[in-house]
């Protein structure tokens, strides 16, 4: 079985390859309202961050914009970049599917059902 994505073209490398029970991980759709880096494409490598809503709204003069991000996961592979049907602005809707370690899923999904929004950050060195 394969264990991450293979692009046209490319030979499967040996570490690519293993038995069903090493693919423990789900696609989870992560949606992106804005700002998604054009090297986030299938097969890259990203890391996840949620991005809290503001304490006490937004724009409050003298308060911070946001809350700090926090890290959720890092190193999953992005496994399909969806736009948005009929987004033909860039920079529109994103759904970005990714590859999320079992034991990783509570604060992956708690984050994309929750409020604030979630970054997707390439890791340095990817396609």
């Amino acid at each position: 079985m394969v264990l991450r994505p293979v692009h046209a073209g490319e030979l499967v490398p040996a570490g690519a390859l293993g038995a069903g029970e090493d693919l423990a991980v789900r696609a989870v759709a992560v949606p992106v309202a804005s700002g998604l880096s054009d090297r986030i494409v299938a097969g890259a490598v990203v890391d996840l961050w949620h991005v809290p809503p503001a304490p006490g709204g937004a724009g409050t003069p003298g308060e911070p914009s946001a809350a700090e991000p926090v890290p959720l996961v890092q190193g999953v592979t992005v496994a399909q970049v969806d736009e948005e049907a009929g987004t033909f602005v860039a920079g529109g809707p994103v759904t970005v599917h990714v590859l999320v370690a079992e034991e990783d899923l509570p604060a992956v999904l708690g984050a994309v059902a929750g409020e604030g929004s979630i970054a997707v950050v390439p890791v340095g060195g990817t396609r």
